[in-house]
């Protein structure tokens, strides 16, 4: 056991050597402190420093506001003065005297008398004082030039010749773009050329308010007015415009000043059904599917007709498929291609140019418990579908036909004048003959006229045949009608009632099915369960997967595809 000494000595240096630390921390946590405090008073400067730039940055709005308000009232004023000098010098014009001499006649116009103009100058020609483009547009008044004259290339007094020459002379800027203030609907691009512009969907260029659309800014309104197009900036408005034509420097000279030869514009107006969205609908429409009325299906199936819109929202370009036809365009005039509208269109390209094929799928499901599968389906399923990208939707709704090439495939638009036709029978010439003799002896003193229908006995068929006069040939043009009567229906169940098993083609999975069966024998034979429906046919795996069926004699199911192919993906264990 130590010393109680030696103890007390341990303890004591180990308390000094304690309080030696704990002062070191002490002067260590004081020079923290001051760090501490040093770094908030900046932090206080700094903070104070930027209220006082918030608080003059906001006095320096302030008065940029007050220069702004000046600087309109500035333009106000400089506005009337100019409206006064412009009426000054107009009563100072004499009245019903031509200025409008041309360049070429000025010689021979100093020798003879001056030419009196019998008509009355028009509010145009009277405006002899030039505007300048920067000047500040009065919302509620009316310019001067009204662009009243519907033919442009009409000979009219030119203000140049009264006053000195002005190149802003009708012209005018506003809101970021510049037209010519009598044909708005020509406006300067931002690489400084001119063009004249429609719209791209309807080709409208005037609203019918005795005016032009307003350059770029008038357009972005009907395309959001009428087509449901979400505001757009000015590139993406001229790519949804179509430019008819690029201006030079002389014709814009010409149209702004009103010289003699002058291009004309043609003002097209639509009304507001022309204008506005059709609706895509399968009785009516472009595409033969419902679709929703959103802007970007606007967009897109009206500036390519062969993309429709598929019940899973995608869009899918469209191609004749039928042994590798690829056609997706017609030509009614020499190089001049026009693509098929929607459904309708490829639905009669392959009823003309592929009637095996299209009647194929009718024969198939003739006998059928729901009847022929809708137009859609028929056309969808001897069509190739190239799906498009969200990349290249986005594309067309920003940047309309330049963002997406269709490749067209057109195929010459021929009339079949022999479609209608009638045949003359060669072979029954005799008994037409005498079959004639005997309608007309059935028609002796009746005042009817018209086509009437004999009766053949061994044939079981009607023959139309329309009476020859006395006069004519006794041979007949036949028509013959198939009147047979169709195949009953033996079907007891809607197609929607049967297990979806059977109709995908397997036995039943589920235990406790009580739903009908369909028979998976083929052919039937007397083996067939009584309890099994013969008459109808699983689903082909052609239709479930979407394709066309190539099988003539495919045995299989083909009506109603599209419940089929919802019956097709199934729960095999609870139905």
């Amino acid at each position: 056991m130590e010393d109680p000494i030696t103890q007390y000595d341990t303890l004591r240096s180990q308390l000094a050597e304690l309080s030696d630390s704990l002062e070191q921390k002490s002067t260590a946590l004081h020079k923290i402190r001051g760090h501490t405090e040093r770094i908030s008073a900046r932090l206080k400067k700094l903070q104070k420093r930027e209220a006082d730039l918030i608080r003059r940055d906001t006095e320096l709005e302030d008065e940029l506001e007050k220069i702004e308000e000046r600087k309109l009232d500035i333009g106000r004023q400089i506005f009337v003065l100019k409206k006064r000098e412009r009426a000054l010098r107009k009563s100072q014009v004499p009245h019903r005297q031509n200025f409008a001499t041309p360049p070429l006649q000025r010689d021979q116009a100093e020798l003879t008398l001056p030419v009196v103009n019998q008509a009355a100058p028009s509010r145009a020609a009277c405006n002899v004082n030039p505007t300048s483009s920067r000047r500040m547009a009065d919302p509620g008044s009316e310019d001067d030039f009204d662009g009243s004259d519907d033919n442009p290339g009409l000979e009219a007094p030119n203000p140049s010749e009264i006053i000195g020459h002005d190149d802003t002379t009708g012209i005018r800027t506003e809101h970021g773009t510049t037209y010519l203030i009598d044909y708005s609907h020509v406006t300067r691009l931002d690489d400084g050329s001119w063009v004249e512009l429609q719209c791209g969907i309807c080709g409208v260029n005037y609203h019918g308010k005795n005016d032009y659309y307003k350059s770029l800014n008038g357009f972005k309104r009907h395309l959001s007015r009428f087509h449901q197009i979400p505001t757009l900036a000015d590139d993406q408005v001229v790519a949804h415009c179509k430019i008819v034509r690029r201006l030079s420097t002389d014709e814009i000279d010409a149209l702004r000043l009103g010289l003699p030869g002058a291009l004309t514009m043609r003002k097209i107006a639509g009304s507001t059904v022309d204008q506005t969205a059709p609706n895509y609908n399968a009785t009516n429409g472009n595409s033969g599917i419902n679709t929703m009325q959103t802007s970007t299906d606007d967009i897109v199936l009206r500036l390519f007709p062969t993309i429709i819109k598929l019940p899973n929202t995608k869009y899918v370009e469209l191609r004749c498929n039928v042994n590798g036809c690829g056609i997706n365009s017609v030509n009614y005039r020499a190089n001049q291609a026009t693509e098929f509208k929607g459904l309708n269109g490829f639905g009669k390209h392959l009823k003309q140019s592929h009637p095996e094929e299209w009647d194929a799928i009718t024969d198939c499901v003739t006998y059928s418990t729901r009847g022929l599968p809708s137009p859609a389906e028929r056309v969808l399923s001897l069509c190739s579908q190239r799906e498009l990208t969200d990349r290249e939707v986005e594309g067309i709704r920003q940047r309309g036909r330049e963002a997406y090439k269709i490749d067209c495939k057109t195929a010459t638009r021929k009339r079949d004048r022999d479609r209608h036709r009638v045949t003359r029978s060669t072979s029954d010439d005799d008994e037409s003959a005498d079959t004639a003799d005997e309608t007309e002896s059935d028609f002796e003193g009746d005042n009817r006229v018209g086509i009437k229908r004999a009766r053949q006995s061994k044939s079981g068929q009607d023959s139309c045949r329309k009476p020859s006069r006395r006069t004519t040939t006794s041979i007949q043009d036949k028509i013959t009608v198939d009147m047979s009567p169709p195949r009953p229906n033996t079907t007891q169940h809607q197609l929607e009632d049967y297990c979806p098993c059977s109709l995908s083609g397997h036995p039943c999975r589920m235990a406790g099915c009580e739903k009908p069966k369909i028979c998976l024998n083929f052919p039937h034979s007397d083996a067939c369960k009584t309890s099994e429906d013969c008459h109808l046919r699983p689903t082909c795996t052609n239709v479930a997967a979407l394709q066309h069926c190539h099988r003539h004699d495919c045995p299989d199911g083909h009506d109603d595809a599209a419940l089929r192919r919802v019956r097709f993906q199934h729960n095999h264990t609870s139905h």
